[in-house]
């Protein structure tokens, strides 16, 4: 009897142990998601400052033609 009841203590501690892995592996699934979806976000912020900026040279450059015509 004492042998059961160390056997299943001892798959019990084995299952804690795995969840805490499992836990902890969807954590850091969760937080590489996380980082991930903040660079994409930068990229995109990156993308639209780069187009304003054009924007704004374009307008300029339209502007200096017209000043000089």
């Amino acid at each position: 009897t004492v042998l059961i009841i160390v056997g299943v203590l001892t798959v019990l501690i084995i299952v804690d142990v795995l969840t805490v892995l499992i836990i902890v592996d969807v954590l850091t699934v969760l937080i590489i998601v996380g980082v991930l979806t903040v660079l994409i976000i930068v990229d995109v912020l990156t993308v639209l400052i780069i187009v304003d900026v054009l924007t704004v040279l374009i307008i300029v450059g339209v502007l200096t033609v017209l000043i000089i015509v």
